[in-house]
């Protein structure tokens, strides 16, 4: 069984707006903490500059969403947040 995650991420966009440091939260599955920082490395690549918070869940098969966000997921809507002082 896997482990719901939730991660709050800092990345730097160098292909739209270089030297820019965005905050990104989002969720996955993993087996444990190694697997969920493996999965949040693949998926940002050289971007990612640090990991602010990674949390494991209870197991379970399913993650409870509002009904809001998962409207914003399905049309793509992400939230990347700009910030100065992320780093430091």
């Amino acid at each position: 069984m896997k482990y719901p995650f939730s991660y709050e991420a800092i990345v730097i966009d160098t292909l739209h707006t270089p030297n820019s440091y965005f905050k990104e939260c989002g969720m996955g599955l993993a087996d444990n903490f190694t697997c969920a920082m493996e999965h949040i490395e693949d998926y940002y690549g050289e971007e990612l500059v640090a990991v602010k918070h990674l949390e494991l869940f209870e197991e379970s098969d399913l993650i409870i969403l509002s009904p809001k966000v998962i409207k914003n997921y399905a049309k793509g809507k992400y939230s990347r947040k700009p910030c100065k002082n992320c780093i430091g």
